[in-house]
């Protein structure tokens, strides 16, 4: 029963690091994230849930699961973010090409 307990202390300490990120992601539809890293960190985490529930650890499962939706936001936001700053950039370097013609 300590293990169990014990998962769940980590457990929620774990989800309750990864709480306001994930808000203000969501809130400001921004993140500053490198999409290769939440990539990484959302399939991990998925893989990992997986495997914890073939081996029936339901606080490894819940939170890898729930850090898996976590980092789903983080993943989709910072792609976007990533995309329009490249084209913002992009926009600026067209602009700069032009007035030193």
């Amino acid at each position: 029963m300590a293990d169990i307990t014990l998962g769940l202390v980590g457990l929620f300490c774990l989800i309750l690091a990864w709480l306001p990120q994930t808000i203000d992601v969501l809130r400001t539809k921004t993140s500053r994230m490198n999409p290769n890293f939440a990539a990484l960190y959302m399939v991990g985490s998925w893989i990992l849930a997986y495997y914890s529930w073939t081996i029936n650890d339901i606080a490894f499962m819940a939170l890898n699961a729930i850090s898996g939706l976590m980092s789903l936001a983080n993943f989709y936001y910072s792609l976007i973010t990533f995309r329009k700053e490249a084209a913002h950039r992009a926009r600026h370097l067209k602009a700069a090409k032009r007035r030193k013609r």
